[in-house]
């Protein structure tokens, strides 16, 4: 199943983001997690719109999201100043997984960078592209994301759109590796997409590259272009698409290598990425509360039942009891007769075993003496 938003992916849902945020002001920002920010924008005609920032993926999103009572650091910094600020940009990094958000203060330019490789991030930076805030601070060996660094991009990746049919025919034809992986790593296309270019010209993808005949790579440069043709022209068939009635992609156009599954048509991508991302995460959130109440209820159930059984028990025992004292009641008389005589013996001399072995089974009135214990207490017992 789909875990990040892919490249391409990107490619349409910033086209979508400029249409639907572009001059709308920023209202909040939440910090919903970890990883996660929301930003709340508001548009004259338009509303509010919620964006969601996720390590995988990103949406203007129709799922409520409860935000924290606290605000974190980096959403209050975000309220102070990016506050009634308005949007005049969003745009692709080249073709990486990154989306700038150019936003215009009172009198000061900002930027929201926001990444979708690795374990994502989200960057708050003034108009120099000095970072003033940032969800995590990052290191890795060509580059470091932290307050006061300036930002700086990670090696650009090879964008489909810039490479002409010669420059891939030259690539497949001297690469050791697979047909596939050519397309996806040195061509820029990705895995999903590039296995459609193999499946519309006919080529096994794990054929290696430089072993394809003239008339092969002529075919794979032909499908090639027409999926940089659809990704370029910018229209739309989006669809989430299902296997076994699970949710396995989601994508902004028909693809051949989907044609046999099932798919949910949408009325733009944006909407179908937060089907997919959001929706899930709603769905797991939502039976993860379930299972909760499942297991809390399952409790209360279990101690229920303890406390009938008790009940039951307790029932029972008080009619026993209620029996016992009308039977003490009825004999109250002949009972106190008895313990008298008890306590006479004792005052005599005799030690409680030998009362007790004296008087063991003397009767009165229906009422017998059953025992006499070391500690002076008398059973007796009475004739139904």
């Amino acid at each position: 199943m789909k875990t990040q938003l892919t490249s391409v992916d990107l490619r349409f849902l910033t086209r979508e983001f400029a249409e639907s945020i572009s001059g709308a002001r920023i209202d909040k920002a939440y910090q919903l997690g970890e990883k996660e920010l929301k930003v709340r924008f508001h548009a004259v005609n338009r509303g509010s719109m919620d964006l969601v920032l996720a390590p995988g993926y990103a949406a203007l999103t129709r799922f409520e999201r409860k935000a924290p009572e606290q605000p974190s650091h980096f959403a209050m910094q975000l309220r102070k100043n990016l506050k009634g600020a308005y949007v005049t940009a969003v745009r692709q990094r080249g073709f990486d997984r990154i989306v700038e958000i150019d936003i215009q203060g009172v009198d000061k330019r900002y930027m929201l960078v926001a990444e979708f490789f690795s374990s994502g991030n989200v960057i708050y930076c003034d108009s120099e592209k000095k970072i003033l805030g940032l969800l995590e601070w990052q290191r890795w060996k060509d580059r470091k994301l932290g307050v006061r660094q300036t930002y700086e991009y990670p090696p650009e990746s090879a964008n489909p759109m810039d490479i002409g049919a010669d420059y891939l025919k030259k690539i497949l034809a001297v690469s050791d590796k697979k047909t596939v992986s050519v397309l996806a790593r040195d061509a820029g296309l990705g895995g999903v997409y590039a296995e459609e270019v193999c499946l519309l010209s006919g080529i096994d993808k794990d054929k290696p590259a430089k072993s394809l005949t003239s008339k092969e790579i002529d075919s794979v440069v032909k499908s090639f272009k027409e999926i940089v043709e659809k990704i370029n022209n910018g229209q739309t068939h989006a669809s989430i698409v299902y296997l076994e009635g699970k949710p396995v992609d989601v994508i902004p156009f028909d693809l051949a290598i989907y044609e046999k599954h099932e798919k949910k048509p949408f009325p733009c991508f944006n909407d179908a990425v937060d089907e997919f991302f959001s929706g899930q995460e709603h769905d797991s959130a939502k039976k993860g509360k379930e299972d909760l109440y499942a297991k809390e209820l399952g409790k209360i159930k279990e101690i229920e039942s303890k406390q009938s059984e008790l009940i039951a028990r307790f029932e029972k025992e008080s009619v026993e009891c209620r029996k016992e004292g009308d039977s003490v009641y009825q004999n109250l008389h002949a009972i106190e007769t008895l313990l008298a005589t008890v306590r006479e013996e004792k005052k005599s001399g005799l030690s409680w075993d030998e009362v007790g072995k004296k008087l063991k089974g003397k009767e009165l009135m229906g009422v017998t003496i059953v025992s006499v214990d070391n500690n002076g207490h008398v059973t007796v017992k009475t004739t139904e």
